[in-house]
């Protein structure tokens, strides 16, 4: 499992996402979907920051749009079992 965190630049949303995976010092990637709109159509994003927990073959099995703590942290513990 990773994380992704899917951003553009000048978004407050994804500065605030990335705080919180920073202070959670798990290991995420982040991706600008300005520089790679091919991710954006394959994980359908209709709003950003785009935060994903995916399997070791690129599926989906969580996601959270804009700043939804709860459910970032959720998936931070997730990785953290793992």
């Amino acid at each position: 499992m990773k994380l992704l965190k899917l951003e553009q630049p000048d978004c407050r949303g994804c500065v605030e996402v990335g705080n919180i995976l920073n202070n959670s010092e798990v290991e995420y990637e982040a991706i600008d979907v300005v520089e790679n709109p091919e991710v954006a159509d394959r994980y359908g994003v209709m709003g950003l920051p785009l935060t994903l927990l995916v399997d070791d073959k690129g599926k989906t099995l969580q996601r959270a749009v804009g700043v939804d703590r709860p459910a970032i942290v959720e998936m931070i513990e997730k990785i953290k079992g793992a």
